[in-house]
């Protein structure tokens, strides 16, 4: 994505839990850091 100029990436939690095939609220608070923290980790992007 940097590479493609955006300066920035924003997550939503209800986009990782449907792609879990659960509803917003059907995903944990740990499941979600770690989805962020995988992101977080494969880019020197801040996020937002």
């Amino acid at each position: 994505m940097a590479a493609l100029g955006f300066e920035a990436l924003a997550a939503t939690s209800a986009g990782f839990a449907f792609t879990l095939g659960r509803l917003d609220s059907g995903v944990s608070p740990e499941e979600l850091a770690g989805h962020v923290g995988t992101i977080a980790a494969t880019t020197e992007l801040p996020s937002r």
